[in-house]
């Protein structure tokens, strides 16, 4: 089974300290978790600061820590990537989590799964029983083939729809083919 220990130092690779450029539909960013992400779980897990309130202020005091305690339990354990038994691609399903969302992530597995043969797999953006048990009969080099190829296109997606994102190209295509 994969673990998020193994995981980690990936998702760090791609994702830096604090951030807040005009073009980045994310916002203020630290550690690649938003501030919009950041006050959707409140003030138990954003309120860095302690003033009663979750703010930009917040996610420049970020910690790496409490980064990797949210990428644990609200990415990696709610999403069961450590029922995945290959450990690369448990690992960029969450690094594609962490920088597209949840849903759009498992997606891009499901289709994935399906691309390499699994077509019983819904693509419904939840992992459950059945997406996990493709995960683990799937041949992993081609699902993860199929998952960067998937990651690309919908980067290339997101900057033909808003041109200013076009900045972000080169890195996203790195991620997307890491």
């Amino acid at each position: 089974m994969a673990r998020f220990e193994e995981a980690l130092p990936v998702l760090r690779l791609h994702e830096g300290g604090y951030s807040n450029r005009p073009n980045d539909p994310g916002g203020a960013t630290n550690w690649g978790i938003s501030l919009r992400y950041l006050k959707e779980l409140g003030p138990e897990w954003g309120d860095i600061d302690g003033d009663g309130d979750v703010d930009e202020e917040d996610i420049r005091l970020l910690p790496p820590e409490r980064a990797d305690k949210i990428y644990r339990v609200k990415f990696w354990d709610r999403l069961r990537l450590g029922e995945i038994e290959n450990q690369e691609l448990a690992t960029k399903v969450l690094d594609l989590s962490v920088n597209l969302g949840r849903i759009p992530a498992v997606r891009l597995l499901q289709r994935a799964l399906r691309a390499v043969g699994q077509t019983h797999v819904e693509v419904d953006g939840l992992i459950g029983p059945q997406t996990l048990g493709a995960a683990n009969a799937a041949d992993p080099a081609a699902t993860l083939e199929a998952i960067r190829l998937g990651a690309a296109s919908y980067y290339e997606g997101l900057m033909q729809a808003n041109p200013k994102l076009r900045e972000n190209r080169a890195g996203w295509l790195r991620r997307a083919y890491a």
